[in-house]
């Protein structure tokens, strides 16, 4: 009810606490309070049943006993609650104001001669431009999460969850060294709440102190043993300071926790490249997108990745098409494609590729080389030799570029100028 007399200092997370018991004066005050509003509805009912202060007031109180009563919250107040039932209020509020006008218009008119309408107008506007004036100064606390968690400490001074999620905001700003006392503050405040572990955690890798991360999430851990999320950050960070004993037996407990948990199949994918036991790491990049849920652009470029050096072509293709989907202007990744298609062979399907990239990127030598390559594979020889020898033309191209040159004169029976193009090749 306050919060509608008094509507400032408002928090999305108030520090009350519960009573201590039911005869402390925090209980008692409140329930006389409530019980003499109750008689007050009782009494003006009792002179009349259609008195519509008494059916707004019983509005809110009927509409909010569910939400304040039986119902289990893990909050003690929060402003959605009283959403339905703030109807009752705001026509109280309502008719009051309307009762203020009413007497102000009857005093103004009395000593001044003014038409009613322009004083109803006059207080009107008074009253519009005075609540938009305090609703555009509260917004100002909505303009960035760094200014709406600040403004919820200072008006909750007592809730650990304000100063973590103030360092939150401050982190997602790169600003971790102002970050990690707040986090500090949180756990100081409240040792069964994991999240400001976690997050210190997080400040301390980012500027580097490896040490002190693990030492933060080995708390995390003490609060919140099965997390998944806590197990896989600090396998992280083990791997991080090199420790891959330690790192593989996190990501592995988090993968036992969660069985499609992407980013510690990922993060196991790096410690066995780490350890150069590549098949081992390709299988988890490959879980981790496909039947993990790190199915973004993070998951499949490192499945691409670990299966061009495995010459995994197959896999390959299915990682491009999928990044594909996910950045479909991502050409360097479409040469990818057209190269894997190349490599099992189907040269057809890799030209169609090649061919408007080639238009794109006239200048690339690499897009031309694979073309001409594909060419050659297809056997269209004389195409092949026309865009080798424009490629060999271009910046930065090697010259064993005119060994392919060589190769098509070969086969066309050109012997001189392959001899030609062997020399070139060896300058």
């Amino acid at each position: 009810i306050w919060i509608f007399i008094w509507p400032f200092n408002i928090s999305v997370d108030y520090d009350w606490k519960m009573v201590k018991s039911f005869f402390s004066p925090d209980c008692i005050l409140p329930l006389v309070i409530l019980l003499s509003l109750l008689l007050v509805i009782y009494k003006r009912l009792e002179k009349n049943k259609t008195d519509f202060i008494s059916f707004a007031a019983l509005w809110f109180f009927v509409s909010i006993a569910p939400r304040a009563s039986i119902i289990p919250s893990s909050e003690l107040l929060a402003d959605y609650k009283t959403y339905t039932s703030s109807y009752g209020v705001f026509l109280i509020l309502g008719a009051a104001l309307f009762s203020v006008f009413m007497n102000l218009e009857n005093y103004i008119s009395r000593f001044y001669k003014i038409k009613n309408n322009l004083i109803i107008i006059f207080l009107s506007l008074i009253s519009i431009f005075f609540i938009s004036y305090l609703t555009y100064e509260r917004n100002k606390v909505w303009s960035s999460a760094e200014n709406f968690w600040a403004n919820i400490i200072k008006n909750a001074p007592g809730k650990a969850r304000g100063y973590n999620n103030y360092g939150v905001a401050l982190s997602e700003n790169g600003k971790f060294h102002t970050a990690i006392p707040l986090f500090q503050k949180a756990i100081d405040m409240d040792n069964k709440y994991p999240d400001p572990c976690n997050n210190i955690a997080v400040a301390y890798s980012a500027i580097g102190h490896i040490d002190k991360a693990i030492e933060g999430m080995q708390l995390a851990l003490k609060i919140q043993p099965y997390s998944p999320e806590a197990h896989n950050n600090i396998g992280s960070f083990y791997r991080a300071k090199k420790d891959l004993v330690n790192a593989e037996m996190s990501c592995r407990r988090a993968i036992a926790l969660r069985k499609t948990y992407g980013k510690a199949h990922y993060n196991l994918g790096l410690i066995y490249y780490d350890l150069g036991k590549k098949d081992l790491a390709f299988e988890h990049f490959k879980t981790c997108c496909l039947k993990g849920d790190l199915d973004n652009e993070v998951g499949f470029s490192a499945y691409a990745s670990i299966s061009v050096e495995l010459k995994k072509f197959d896999d390959l293709i299915v990682a491009c098409n999928k990044l594909l989907e996910i950045k479909p202007e991502a050409d360097n990744v479409r040469l990818q494609l057209a190269s894997a298609y190349m490599a099992i062979g189907d040269n057809s399907r890799a030209l169609s590729i090649f061919s408007p990239l080639q238009k794109k990127y006239s200048n690339d030598y690499k897009v031309a080389y694979n073309m001409a390559q594909c060419l050659f594979n297809m056997g269209q020889i004389s195409q092949a030799l026309d865009l080798y020898k424009k490629t060999a033309e271009m910046s930065g191209c090697p010259k064993s570029v005119y060994l392919q040159v060589a190769e098509c004169y070969r086969l066309m029976g050109n012997q001189h100028e392959a001899k030609n193009a062997l020399v070139l090749a060896s300058k």
